[in-house]
C-alpha cells in the first residue's frame, strides 16, 4: 500500500513540473475599457482638461525591467457625465518572458497649462506609441513606489526626457494605480485581471470624481513545430 503511494505522489510531482515547463512567454494585452467624469474639478469653466498615461513594463525573472510599452491619451475636455469606452484609447501590448513579472501603471491628470502641456504630451505620445524594446535589452530601473514613479522611469528608459512628463509633478494629479501581476499568479495560470478604480478628492475646493477601469488579457505562446521536409 506504501509504495503505491509513494508511486502515485511520485506521479503527481513529475506531472507538476512537466506542467511548469510548458509554461513559457506569455503575450500581454492591456486595455483602458472606460474612463468617465462624474463630476469634474473645474466649477467655473464647467470643464475638466484631461491627459491620460498608462504603461506596461515586464521584469525578466531576474527582477530587471525587460522591456516597456506606454500609452498617452488627451488632452481631452470632459464634462460632468461624459464617457469614453475602450475603442478611444491605444491598446498596449508586450511579451513577458518565462519566469517574468509585469506592472500596469495609470495616472490621470488634469491640465492648468494647456498650451504648454498640448505640446509635452504630443511629444511624448508621439515617441511612446513608436517604443518596442528587444527582447534582448535588459535594464535596471531603480526601485518605484507609486504610478508615478515607474512612469517617469519607464519614459526615460524609453527615451523621452523626463521634464517631457514633468506636469505629472504637479498639484492636478487626478489620481494613479499602480498594479502588478506576480510571476507565480502567471505560473499559476491566471490569464485575466479586471482592474476598476474611482479617483475622487478635492483641489482648491473644488471636488471631483472619475471613474477608470482596465483590464489586462494573458495568452500562451507556444513555440511553431517545424516542418517536415
Amino acid at each position: 500500500m506504501k509504495t503505491k503511494q509513494l508511486f502515485l505522489l511520485l506521479l503527481l510531482a513529475l506531472l507538476s513540473a512537466c506542467t511548469a515547463k510548458r509554461i513559457g512567454s506569455v503575450n500581454a494585452n492591456m486595455n483602458i475599457l472606460s474612463l468617465k467624469a462624474n463630476n469634474i474639478e473645474e466649477t467655473i469653466s464647467r470643464q475638466d482638461e484631461i491627459s491620460l498615461t498608462y504603461s506596461l513594463s515586464v521584469y525578466n525573472k531576474k527582477g530587471k525591467l525587460y522591456s516597456v510599452v506606454n500609452g498617452v491619451w488627451g488632452i481631452t475636455t470632459m464634462k460632468t457625465g461624459d464617457q469614453y469606452a475602450k475603442e478611444a484609447f491605444q491598446p498596449l501590448e508586450v511579451v513577458i518572458p518565462e519566469g517574468g513579472s509585469i506592472k500596469m501603471a495609470v495616472a490621470l491628470t488634469e491640465i492648468d497649462d494647456y498650451e504648454q502641456a498640448k505640446k509635452l504630451v504630443a511629444q511624448a505620445k508621439n515617441i511612446a506609441n513608436q517604443i518596442r524594446f528587444p527582447d534582448i535589452v535588459e535594464a535596471v530601473a531603480p526601485r518605484v513606489e507609486t504610478a508615478i514613479t515607474l512612469l517617469r522611469t519607464t519614459f526615460t528608459v524609453a527615451g523621452v526626457a523626463v521634464d517631457v512628463v514633468g506636469f505629472f509633478d504637479n498639484d492636478d494629479l487626478l489620481g494613479q494605480d499602480l498594479h502588478q501581476i506576480s510571476a507565480s499568479s502567471i505560473a499559476k495560470g491566471n490569464r485575466y485581471f479586471k482592474v476598476p478604480l474611482v479617483f475622487k478628492g478635492r483641489n482648491f475646493g473644488d471636488s471631483y470624481e472619475y471613474t477608470l477601469e482596465y483590464d489586462l488579457l494573458l495568452k500562451d505562446l507556444r513555440a511553431k513545430k517545424k516542418k517536415e521536409k
